[in-house]
């Protein structure tokens, strides 16, 4: 009896599909914290510009993973994987280093 890898494969697509949206809420709340904390307030418009940088970042990661597609195994779906790993990565490096500044 074969192995079914389609349930291995969407649960893949799931997990990468949270990662790629667990950066918008973290960036909208330090986002609103700059806002509304007097001693951040002065961040707030580099916050903003932040904001953009960021938004590029996961617009891309929300392109490649729908570019996914777990019905077909093998060698794409791999390469489809490390793609959105890759810029999951790089957003998160961005993200991380502006995060450390403030």
């Amino acid at each position: 009896m074969p192995f079914d890898v389609a349930p291995l494969l969407r649960l893949r697509t799931e997990e990468l599909r949270r990662r790629v949206e667990s950066t918008p809420p973290e960036v909208k709340a330090w986002s609103e914290r700059t806002r509304n904390t007097i001693d951040m307030n002065l961040h707030h418009s580099q916050m903003q510009a932040i904001a953009v940088l960021v938004s590029a970042f996961h617009d891309r990661q929300v392109a490649l993973l729908a570019a996914m597609n777990p019905t077909i195994p093998g060698a794409a779906f791999e390469d489809a994987c490390q793609e959105v790993v890759r810029a999951i990565v790089a957003g998160q490096r961005a993200w991380n280093f502006f995060r450390a500044k403030f």
